[in-house]
């Protein structure tokens, strides 16, 4: 049984050798379905454009880009608000306002006096320092070097060292907690420090942290070969009473 209408039936004839993409353009051909396309297309596609336009995030401020670099240091002016910057090989200045993360592989980060960086700093082979008067909304990790927080410098999140200290001056604060890991979190009386304070000094830690999960996995993979080849070895021949 059809529940289609005379009018709404369709005669469109199969091809050999025709494929689907040309059957829905032959179909598209018909008066009343582009009449019902134009329709549909006039009604809904501004609330399209209206959902994709809600849906993108938006730009920290009129000017505002994230900036890649290789080799080349990356220096942010005191008028400057740009997002995200990563650096490879190189260092990061910033004397003005980011409004993302700050990222670098061998390199340096130093927000300078004043400097304001929303989101997170993180440093692979390099220091970072928040000079005085210097904010940082998110977490700060440096690996394989020191975190300095001078003289009213501030970090909203966590800060936390891989063989490396943390030195916090008078009148600093750190919002969440502080650790180091092979090295020590040094602080002078006048800092503040929101969460706990942890310094696992020496190189056994590190080991524990890094090398532990390889000699883990190295275990259950010699666990597994001998289990195979166990399954794999021939089974001792009974012998038969005579």
């Amino acid at each position: 049984m059809c529940w289609c209408s005379e009018t709404a039936r369709l005669d469109i004839p199969y091809r050999e050798g025709q494929n689907f993409f040309s059957l829905i353009a032959r179909f598209a051909q018909f008066p009343w379905i582009e009449e019902i396309m134009r329709v549909s297309l006039s009604r809904y596609l501004p609330l399209v454009a209206l959902a994709f336009t809600l849906s993108t995030p938006p730009v920290f401020a009129k000017g505002s880009a994230d900036y890649t670099e290789f080799g080349h240091d990356i220096r942010i002016a005191a008028d400057q608000k740009v997002g995200e910057l990563t650096c490879f090989n190189c260092s990061v200045y910033v004397r003005g306002q980011v409004g993302g993360d700050i990222t670098t592989f061998h390199g340096n980060i130093v927000i300078e006096p004043n400097a304001v960086v929303a989101g997170e700093v993180t440093s692979f082979l390099g220091e970072v320092r928040a000079a005085s008067g210097s904010k940082i909304g998110g977490d700060t990790t440096v690996f394989a070097g020191n975190l300095v927080v001078d003289q009213d410098g501030m970090i909203g999140g966590e800060a936390t060292s891989f063989a490396g200290d943390i030195r916090v001056a008078n009148g600093a604060k750190i919002g969440g907690d502080s650790t180091a890991i092979g090295g020590s979190v040094r602080r002078q009386a006048g800092a503040t420090m929101g969460g706990e304070v942890t310094s696992m000094q020496g190189t056994i830690w590190l080991l524990l942290i890094f090398v532990a999960p390889f000699l883990f996995l190295a275990g259950i993979i010699a666990l597994i070969i001998w289990l195979v080849r166990r399954n794999r070895r021939p089974s001792p021949a009974i012998a038969r009473a005579a």
